[in-house]
């Protein structure tokens, strides 16, 4: 039996750190990490840092399909929620 590979769609919105970095000047950056391939069932780890400098953080949202499925918002309690979509588990632990 072959190896099955299917790429990874994910939408990442970055809105607000995107915002930040190019409305303000200075050293910032925003760096999404997705792997471009996984094998069905496997785990895919998503990553996005940032440096805002002295801005801060709106949220961070992931989506799969056009349906988010985790937001990270730093001033929120709780800060991390995970959304139940289909092909999509997220281990906020």
């Amino acid at each position: 039996m072959g190896l099955t590979l299917v790429k990874l769609s994910l939408n990442l919105l970055l809105w607000g750190l995107i915002q930040a970095v190019a409305t303000n000047g200075g050293q910032k950056w925003v760096r999404a990490n997705v792997p471009q391939y996984r094998v069905p069932g496997e785990t895919a780890v998503l990553q996005c840092d940032y440096d805002l400098g002295n801005d801060t953080l709106y949220a961070v949202k992931w989506y799969k399909d056009h349906e988010e499925f985790y937001r990270f918002v730093p001033k929120a309690r709780p800060q991390a929620i995970a959304y139940q979509v289909e092909g999509a588990r997220v281990d906020v632990s």
